[in-house]
């Protein structure tokens, strides 16, 4: 028995519609919305937003007012800002973030008297749809670096451990820590994090200081613990 026409348009039609929202999920899904809100007391003028690889127009922005638009970059990016004042004479805003292809999010930045007032980082990164970059490459080698096994505990204590020598070490990062690995792993999104249970998945690359440390006494917080400082130059994963 065949279908009647009106069958045919009704699969099609619902055909259609599935692969529209598919569609619309990937575009939400992907790419990191940036919010620029402008607090005044004059408009923000002739205001573009620039990533690597690319650049997006805003025109103006008036005072109070806020402007958001979604970004893709080419590689590994920051934000910047560039914005024209009453003279005609361009300016730049560097915004103090890391994301590049495949990372989602927000991120807000307020500006005022043309500068930057406060910065609200939300950007993540997922594996949604399979689009998750693979981790973050050393910018040089330094010597002493080497490969550790990253772990992830949800606790009100130290949450971050590496392998060495067969056994679980807690870390906390140390100040020569790579800026850019540093952010790169802050923005890890939590579907990520809670499957580094065995230290198998996840690579942290650095060095691990020998001396061990202890997390403050206080009644108030998580019980003390014992701790080595991690200098973290980047990180991978392995599936």
């Amino acid at each position: 028995m065949s279908k009647s026409p009106k069958t045919g348009w009704i699969i099609f039609g619902t055909l259609s519609a599935l692969l529209m929202g598919a569609f619309a999920f990937l575009y939400l899904a992907t790419g990191v919305r940036v919010e620029i809100k402008n607090l005044g007391p004059a408009a923000m003028r002739k205001v573009s937003v620039h990533v690597t690889g690319n650049s997006y127009s805003l025109g103006d922005i008036p005072a109070g007012a806020s402007k958001t638009v979604r970004v893709n970059p080419q590689g590994e990016s920051s934000v910047s800002i560039k914005q024209s004042n009453a003279k005609g004479q361009q300016g730049t805003l560097s915004v103090d973030c890391y994301f590049e292809r495949g990372y989602s999010g927000k991120i807000t930045i307020q500006v005022k008297n043309g500068k930057i007032q406060h910065v609200k980082n939300d950007i993540r990164l997922t594996r949604l749809l399979g689009g998750s970059p693979r981790g973050f490459a050393p910018a040089k080698q330094i010597a002493g670096d080497t490969e550790y096994g990253f772990l992830f505990t949800e606790t009100t204590g130290i949450t971050r451990y590496v392998m060495h020598q067969g056994k679980q070490v807690a870390i906390q990062l140390r100040a020569d820590s790579d800026p850019q690995a540093v952010r790169s792993l802050q923005a890890v999104g939590a579907d990520i994090l809670y499957n580094q249970a065995d230290g198998r998945q996840m690579v942290l690359i650095g060095k691990l200081h020998p001396k061990v440390l202890r997390t403050p006494d206080n009644p108030r917080m998580a019980q003390s613990q014992p701790y080595q400082e991690f200098s973290l130059r980047g990180w991978r994963l392995n599936n």
